[in-house]
């Protein structure tokens, strides 16, 4: 194998690895599948006091579970929300600043 071709190679593996990382803006450790997706504001006193963080504003995950293979169709894995969780899991009950991720 000559060495543009090597090089060549190794880049464009380098590339989908990259490619791979991500599902739109949400990084592929965050995909997760919520049962709910609900506003702060939005939830029972006794689930908001499972949340220890005071003031917090947005959308939280409840009952989430990690989406385990990106290969495989998101819609296929996911049959609640599929979402974008970017803040602290709080062993999958509860998770902060979720947002929905639109499939098509």
């Amino acid at each position: 194998m000559t060495r543009a071709t090597s090089i060549a190679l190794i880049a464009s593996l380098a590339g989908a690895v990259f490619a791979t990382e991500k599902v739109g803006d949400c990084a592929v450790e965050n995909v997760k599948c919520c049962n709910e997706i609900k506003d702060v504001k939005d939830l029972d006193e006794g689930t908001a006091s499972l949340i220890d963080i005071p003031e917090l504003l947005g959308q939280v995950g409840l009952q989430c579970s990690q989406v385990p293979v990106l290969s495989v169709a998101i819609q296929d894995m996911c049959k609640t929300t599929t979402s974008c969780c970017e803040g602290t899991t709080q062993n999958g009950l509860i998770n902060i600043n979720c947002s929905p991720i639109p499939l098509v």
